[in-house]
C-alpha cells in the first residue's frame, strides 16, 4: 500500500493518523513529494502531477514493488487517480480522502503573483497541525530552501496546466476500483465535490461523519475500517447445503 500526502504537507500527516493501523495488515510505503517534507528540491523541477507520479513510479521500481493499492489525501488522492490512469499496471485500487475537483479557499490568494510570495514568506508552515511533534516537523520542512517555490508552483499549475488536464479524461480512464472518503465537515474540499468525482471514476463514495478535511487524523479508526472493508475480497458464494 502506498500513501500520498496532500499539498504542502508531508508523511508527518500519516504518522498522526492511520499508518500504524494500516501496517498491521499491509506493507505500507509513504514518501514526501518532491518540494515537500524533507524531500529533494531542485530549481529544474516542475512541481505538479507529472513530476510526482513519476516519483511514485521511481519509488516502486527502486523497491521492486510491482503493484500497490494507493491511498491519497487531498492532492495525494488526485495523484493516485493520475497514477492509476497513466500507469494502470502499477495500481490495484485507489482510495481518496478529501479529494475532489474544487480549489481550496486558502489557495486562491497564493495563486496571485506577488501576493502568494508575501503570504508564504509570512507563514511558519502550510495547513494545521494536530500535535506539537507534527507542528515541529512541518515547520522544519517549510524552512527548507525551495519549499515555498514548490508550493506556489503547484497551486498555480492546478488552476492552469494541471487543472485543465482533469476536465476530460484521467478519471474516466481509470480501470481499477476506487473508494472516495470525505469528512462531512470538510470545508476545504466539500463532500459534494468528492461525490461528483466518484461518479466520474465509477467509484464508491462514503462520508466520514464529523470529520473535516484531515479525516485520517480526525477519525483514523473509521477511515481504516472503510479502507479495509473496501480492500477485503468478497467472501466466496456458498453452495447448497
Amino acid at each position: 500500500m502506498m500513501l500520498i500526502h496532500g499539498s504542502g504537507r508531508s508523511i508527518a500527516d500519516w504518522d498522526m493518523g492511520i499508518v500504524e493501523r494500516l501496517a498491521r495488515r499491509h506493507r505500507v510505503l509513504a514518501f514526501d513529494l518532491y518540494g515537500c517534507g524533507f524531500s529533494e528540491r531542485r530549481p529544474s523541477f516542475t512541481y505538479g502531477y507529472d513530476l510526482w507520479t513519476q516519483q511514485a513510479v521511481d519509488l516502486l521500481d527502486a523497491l521492486h514493488v510491482d503493484q500497490v493499492a494507493v491511498v491519497g489525501h487531498s492532492l495525494g488522492g488526485m495523484l493516485a487517480c493520475v497514477l492509476a490512469a497513466d500507469h494502470p499496471g502499477r495500481v490495484s485500487s485507489v482510495v481518496t480522502i478529501g479529494t475532489g475537483l474544487a480549489i481550496e479557499p486558502a489557495q486562491f490568494l497564493p495563486a496571485i503573483p506577488g501576493v502568494g510570495e508575501l503570504l508564504m514568506a509570512r507563514s511558519a508552515m502550510y495547513g494545521p497541525a494536530v500535535s506539537r511533534h507534527q507542528e515541529a516537523s512541518l515547520e522544519a520542512a517549510y524552512r527548507i530552501r525551495g519549499t515555498r517555490r514548490a508550493l506556489l508552483m503547484y497551486i498555480r499549475r492546478q488552476m492552469t496546466i494541471d487543472g485543465l488536464r482533469l476536465l476530460r479524461g484521467v478519471f474516466e480512464e481509470m480501470q481499477v476500483p476506487v473508494l472516495h472518503l470525505s469528512g462531512t465537515q470538510d470545508r476545504n474540499i466539500p463532500p459534494d465535490a468528492s461525490h461528483r468525482l466518484a461518479k466520474r471514476t465509477r467509484g464508491q463514495f462514503r462520508p466520514i461523519a464529523g470529520a473535516g478535511h484531515f479525516a485520517h487524523t480526525d477519525a483514523p479508526d473509521c477511515v481504516v475500517a472503510q479502507i479495509e472493508d473496501f480492500l477485503s475480497p468478497p467472501l466466496p458464494a456458498q453452495g447448497p447445503a
